[in-house]
This record gives C-alpha cells, sequence and structure tokens, in this order.
C-alpha cells in the first residue's frame, strides 16, 4: 500500500526537523532522540535492515534516545515490527546490565579471595 500525501508530508517533517537536530551537541543527553542505536530503528522504520546487534543501545541515555525517536516517528511509522525493534533494544540493554553486573560480582569475588589468602610464603621467606 502507498503512503498517503498526509503521510508523505508526515515523514518530511519528521525527517527535517530530526536532520536539523542530528549531531548538535547534548550533555547529558536530555531530549536526544539521535545516535547509532536510534538511527538504526529509524532507518529500519523507513524500510532499512533490522538493527544489529552491534547498534543496539550502550547505556539508559541511549535507550532513551530510542524511545524518544519511535516516539516521535510519525504514526504510521510505528507499526508492530518497529515497536518490536524498540523492545529488542530494551531487552539488549537489560542483558547487557545483566552481564555487567555479573562481571563486577565476579571481580569482587576473585578480590575478596585474594584478599583472604594472606601473603604467600615463597622458597626466598623460608
Amino acid at each position: 500500500m502507498s503512503p498517503t500525501k498526509q503521510q508523505l508530508d508526515e515523514d518530511i517533517q519528521f525527517l527535517r526537523k530530526r536532520a536539523n537536530r542530528a549531531g548538535s551537541c547534548t550533555f547529558g543527553g536530555e531530549g536526544r532522540s539521535w545516535g547509532i542505536s536510534s538511527n538504526a530503528i529509524i532507518n529500519f522504520a523507513y524500510g532499512g535492515p533490522w538493527p544489529r546487534k552491534s547498534q543496539m543501545p550502550w547505556d539508559q541515555g541511549d535507550l532513551n534516545a530510542c524511545e524518544r525517536a519511535v516516539k516521535m516517528l510519525p504514526e504510521h511509522r510505528r507499526t508492530p515490527k518497529v515497536m518490536k525493534a524498540l523492545q529488542n533494544a530494551r531487552d539488549a540493554l537489560k542483558r547487557r546490565d545483566k552481564r555487567e553486573e555479573q562481571r563486577r560480582n565476579e571481580r569482587l569475588a576473585r578480590e575478596a579471595a585474594r584478599a583472604n589468602k594472606g601473603p604467600r610464603l615463597t622458597n626466598a621467606m623460608v
């Protein structure tokens, strides 16, 4: 089904606003709606490939940008597939956070084990 003239106008307006703000420097990420992960989802919304693993959000700021970008999309572009791509980004960040927590706990356990061993005797010490 071809987009209507109104849908095309909405697409143009969205893309024009996005292009004008892309590349702007925003410290703290307040209001940011662009970046690698959000660009991948928007590209997908406009017929591009499914976002790759390497394009998933790195932190909460990246995921927030994805959420904002999808919210700003014209309604006719917020299809179930696009919403699934957004959910995939959410899930990817949860998995990453879980892996990071597991690594941190393993590191702390190793450090605690080393601290509990005390000094090691060597041949030179005996």
